[in-house]
């Protein structure tokens, strides 16, 4: 799956990247790296890599714009994760505009790849391939028959690669859901798919409590409806974030 593509990493710490460099290059890539955002987004339109890793906080152009500039261009086609220590930006914001991935210092390699080589796969396959899974899932259920009809409505927003819920919008659940948690998702007795938790809100002053999750793999039915749906696959959203009206 990697050999012959092409990953630019950016980030101001020499050590890091080269840590990150020397990683994927061992899993097969072509490896183009930058300092910061500006010479980044240089290197993008000249290269043209088919994913990107970025830090948020660099002298000289931070990640964010950087990763504005290149959803823009390619909205969809070029999967873009961004690592930070700081709380620049909440996990709600960047899957919202695009972001494929968001990792908090410190990180482990082996989740930065395998999101990466997630990233790579053609949707459906990507869907229909299950997941290993060491600890209990949590389940919720989305309520009524109709959950086609559910999730159009405007408690649920689906985009290419999760959805976000307000957790009311749920059967009613022991306890809230978890970041990072592994959760099943069902309608009407029926498995939907499998997820994990990227963002929780709970704790708003202005806004309800709410939840996105990532889709890990997805049930017939699921793939069906989202297939039918092109918009979805070609959203901007990763995530779609509960905030917009």
């Amino acid at each position: 799956m990697s050999k012959g593509k092409r990953i630019l990493i950016v980030d101001d710490e020499p050590d890091l990247r080269e840590i990150l460099a020397d990683e994927f290059r061992f899993e097969g890539f072509e490896v183009v790296e930058a300092p910061n955002g500006v010479e980044g987004l240089e290197l993008f339109k000249k290269e043209s890599p088919d994913v990107v890793v970025s830090d948020i906080r660099m002298p000289g152009g931070d990640g964010v714009t950087f990763a504005r500039a290149v959803k823009a261009l390619k909205p969809t086609e070029v999967p873009v994760f961004l690592i930070t220590g700081f709380a620049d930006l909440t996990p709600e914001e960047a899957y919202d505009f695009g972001v494929d991935g968001f990792f908090v210092k410190p990180f482990q390699l082996d989740t930065i790849k395998n999101s990466v080589f997630r990233a790579m796969q053609e949707s459906n396959k990507k869907l229909s391939t299950p997941v290993e899974v060491a600890t209990p899932m949590s389940e919720v259920g989305i309520p009524g028959d109709d959950w086609q009809k559910t999730l159009q409505a405007g408690s649920f927003r689906v985009g290419r690669g999760g959805l976000s819920a307000l957790l009311e919008a749920f059967s009613p659940m022991a306890r809230p859901l978890r970041f990072q948690e592994l959760v099943s998702v069902k309608a009407a007795g029926k498995d939907l798919f499998t997820g994990i938790v990227r963002w929780v809100r709970t704790n708003s002053k202005e806004l309800p409590p709410a939840v996105g999750i990532e889709f890990l793999t997805a049930s017939p039915e699921f793939l069906d409806f989202y297939n039918a749906k092109p918009e979805l696959q070609q959203a901007a959203c990763f995530i779609p974030s509960q905030k917009r009206p």
